[in-house]
């Protein structure tokens, strides 16, 4: 039980993981890797619903597919054009998983390899789902006034493969992030 509570501790530093991509775009506290990961996790639900997909294994796959970063932290793109983070990914996942009980290591590799090869329907879907987190991300720091988020929606309009998320891509350039409270207020005196 010691090393599931370790490794279970070290996830948590997830939440102390900043998404380092925003930094290009002047965002001082970008949002963490543990909260792109869990609204990643709940696109890909939703996506694979859609596509007919299972949704608790592109959640699944998607809620484990950055559990690295604990230990590499997360590169943004520019970063990474001077690193091979493919080795190192691996080299981190073996390590974190080398102590923990065989059938959940080998549980947790399997969705870190369909994610990574996206040799199932449900990889393809946590691949689209991790995207156009980043995508719903843009459009919020574009309404804050972070013109330049933009280019995460140009990009990740090339990039998704689903019809659902393709759909979803296109869409969040008119989309507004505040809409979804709008009228639901309660307004009394």
């Amino acid at each position: 039980m010691k090393d599931i509570l370790n490794y279970l501790h070290e996830i948590g530093q997830l939440t102390k993981v900043a998404n380092s991509g925003w930094w290009l775009i002047g965002v001082e506290n970008p949002p963490s890797v543990a909260e792109h990961v869990f609204r990643a996790s709940t696109i890909a639900f939703v996506i694979a619903k859609l596509e007919g997909a299972s949704p608790e294994k592109a959640s699944a796959i998607t809620l484990f597919h950055d559990m690295h970063e604990s230990r590499i932290t997360d590169l943004h793109k520019v970063a990474q054009k001077y690193v091979d983070l493919r080795e190192a990914d691996v080299e981190a996942l073996r390590d974190q998983l080398m102590s923990l009980p065989n059938e959940v290591a080998a549980s947790i590799k399997n969705m870190f390899d369909s994610y990574s090869t996206e040799n199932t329907k449900e990889g393809i879907i946590a691949r689209d789902a991790d995207l156009l987190e980043y995508g719903f991300q843009a459009k919020e720091f574009m309404v804050k006034g972070y013109k330049d988020a933009e280019i995460w929606l140009d990009n990740i309009n090339k990039l998704v493969k689903t019809p659902t998320a393709k759909k979803l891509a296109t869409q969040l350039y008119d989309s507004n992030p505040n809409e979804w409270w709008k009228g639901l207020k309660k307004i009394e005196r």
